[in-house]
Order: C-alpha cells, then structure tokens, then sequence
C-alpha cells in the first residue's frame, strides 16, 4: 500500500511539473557555391543564377525547419568574393566558394546555426573567412566551432555548442588531445543545460566511424557532453546509443555544391526532441531518423535536398540501422 502510495505521488509531481521540450534538426555538410575550376554548366552557381532564387534549394524541407526550434548545419565553404586561394594547384585540392549573398539561401531554408570547424572553410584565405562572419551576421545566423563557442538560448533552456575538425588521426596524442577536449566541456559545461559536440571527422566515403572516434565520443559522453554530431565523410555513418546518449558519426551531405553526381545520394535529417524539467534538468532525448536524398531529381544533383517516401525512405532507414549494427542498438 505505501508502494503505491508512493508512486502514486511521483506521478502526479510528474504530471503536474512544467516539462518543457526543445525540438532540433541536425543535417550535414552545405556546400553553398562552386570549386575552382568547376565547369559553370549545372553547377551551383549556375543553378542559382538560373533560378534567381534563394528559398529553391531548401525549398523542400524549410516548412520542416521552421516548425522547430533551432536547426543546425555544417557549412563547408566559405561565403565570398575573395579570390585568395588557399591552395593554388586545383589538382591537388578542391577550393570551394559561394557568393557573401548566398548565406541568404540559409536564412530562407531556415538554417539557424551553422558549423564553421571544417577543413574548406579558408579556402580562401582569412579574408573568405571574415567574409562569410559578416554575411552570416547579416543574414541574423548564429555560428560556431574555430574557438568560438555557441551558447543559444532556446525556450530558457541554454544549449552548448562546440565544433572541431579532427583529421590525421595516425598521428594524433590521444590522451593529449582527450585532456585538451575536457578543459573545453569543462568550461562550457557548467554554463549550460545540455552540450552538443560537433566533430568534421573520420575519413572520405568510409561507412564506419574508426576506433578513435569512437573513444573519443565515449570520453566526451562520460565528460558531461549530452550529443554528439558528425560530418565530412559525404556518406551516412551509424548511430550509437551511448549510456543514453547519441552519437550520429556523420551526417553526410546535404545541400551540397561539391558534386554533381556524387556515388551517394542518401542523406537524413536527424530530429532531436530534449525533454527538460522546470529546473532545466534533462530528463530524456529522442531521436527521430527523416530519410531524404541530397537531389530533388534522380541520378543528377540538383542541390535541392528532398524528403524520401515509401520504398526510398524504408531502404535507407535500413541501411542506417545495418550501419549501427555493430555499434549497439540505438
């Protein structure tokens, strides 16, 4: 009888307790503009100046973003018109760009926040790089990652961000660069309620996160750190449900003006619910994987990420789960 009696009372404490919940979209790399040397025909820039549109190339998916509360993306590629290329020979290296005005193309599709901790983003020097500040704040977006930290107020709720680039990993201090990760949760993590780390990682076209990523999302996870997003590999990776926690290794692409006919055209937008009590503690995440394909057309990228149905949407919700197999269930 004092059992229930109990229960009975952290029910109604429960249900009478003003629960609040934060709804956010993560996707990957947005790659807003051209490579160097890139033929003009079908490119990015030519699909915009075609169109003359901002609001085509999220225009499938912005209804989607502007019922949430804050949508997060990778912008890989500066916004400018500086023509200080970082890495001169084209052969050895692509130098992506898209025009100051194109930040406007995220503002339309109702990107709030976007990653600028990424190896494209001084492709053109530190010029493109202040460029794409000043059109970002102009356009009323918020960024972070290259030691900025972001910390957004969404419904009284205060949400960490934190972005790094991680490459050259056979060469990497593990135990150095865990310590030098935990001063930087440390600092953040006692000025928020949940702590999102974002990590432009892993290797090109690999399906699989490697043993040192995955050591480091555990850290991060044991350290305080709520989620962990990933992005760079321009494929999908697995999701891992980590003692409660999630780590998505990669994103893959989005809107992406790097490839016309990429060899993956599978994407996802991962729906993230946090459900957090009057105090501000979290009191659980859900994730919900929203299958979609990074071109509007088959075959050919038109660069308007679309929403898959039916057949297309179950094969790649399967091909998620077959990726997270051997990562736990998530």
């Amino acid at each position: 009888m004092k059992r229930i009696i109990i229960s009975l009372i952290i029910f109604l404490f429960l249900g009478f307790e003003d629960i609040k919940e934060i709804n956010i979209n993560a996707i990957g790399d947005c790659t807003l503009g051209n490579y160097y040397g890139q033929d003009y025909k079908y490119s990015f820039d030519y699909i915009f100046d075609t169109k003359k549109d901002y609001s085509y190339f999220f225009k499938n998916v912005r209804g989607l973003f502007k019922k949430d509360d804050l949508t997060i993306a990778n912008l890989e590629g500066p916004l400018t018109n500086s023509k200080d290329l970082k890495i001169k020979n084209a052969s050895i290296s692509y130098n992506f760009k898209g025009k100051k005005e194109y930040a406007k193309i995220l503002k339309e599709g109702y990107v709030d926040v976007v990653n600028l901790s990424n190896n494209h983003i001084y492709d053109y020097g530190k010029k493109g790089y202040e460029d794409t500040l000043a059109a970002l704040k102009s356009n009323g977006l918020d960024w972070y990652g290259n030691g900025r930290i972001l910390i957004k107020n969404v419904k009284g709720i205060k949400i960490g961000i934190l972005g790094y680039k991680l490459f050259g990993l056979e060469k990497l201090n593990v135990k150095s660069y865990k310590a030098y990760l935990l001063k930087e949760v440390q600092k953040v993590r006692k000025n928020c309620d949940y702590l999102i780390v974002t990590f432009h990682w892993g290797e090109e076209n690999e399906y699989f996160p490697n043993k040192i990523q995955r050591e480091i999302a555990h850290f991060l996870i044991d350290n305080g750190v709520d989620l962990i997003l990933g992005h760079h590999p321009h494929v999908l990776q697995g999701i891992e449900n980590y003692k409660g926690k999630y780590i998505a290794y990669s994103l893959g692409n989005f809107c992406y003006g790097g490839n016309r006919k990429p060899r993956d055209f599978d994407t996802v937008i991962l729906n993230i619910k946090i459900k957090f009590s009057s105090q501000n503690k979290t009191l659980g995440t859900e994730i919900n994987i929203i299958p979609c394909s990074i071109s509007s057309t088959k075959n050919i990228n038109d660069y308007c990420p679309k929403i898959l149905k039916g057949q297309e949407k179950n094969r790649v919700l399967n091909k998620i789960k077959s990726l997270s197999k051997d990562l736990g269930e998530y």
